[in-house]
């Protein structure tokens, strides 16, 4: 038997997110494996995204702790924080 890719065999450690997923799934009439696919791919799409603005976001802050400008998006914490975030933008 292959590894399973999500790897959890205790449903209970996933609550409330796993009665969450299920009603919505139920509610939505997700019931092929292509649709349910879809959804996470949806999920993955964002948490991607989150994840590449949290990266951005420390590497502003790693920036700023050290006392280092960031050429080019000016020397306040309020430009450079903006434009980590801009830089994220097209991740959606």
């Amino acid at each position: 038997m292959t590894e399973k890719l999500y790897g959890c065999s205790n449903l209970h450690t996933l609550e409330p997110y796993y009665s969450r997923h299920v009603a919505a799934m139920t509610e939505e009439g997700l019931h092929s494996k292509s649709d349910i696919a879809a959804e996470l791919a949806f999920r993955d799409k964002q948490i991607d995204r989150l994840r590449n603005a949290l990266v951005a976001a420390r590497g502003v802050i790693r920036e700023m702790a050290a006392g280092d400008p960031w050429s080019g998006y000016g020397d306040s914490p309020e430009q450079r924080i903006t434009a980590a975030l801009d830089a994220t933008e097209g991740t959606k």
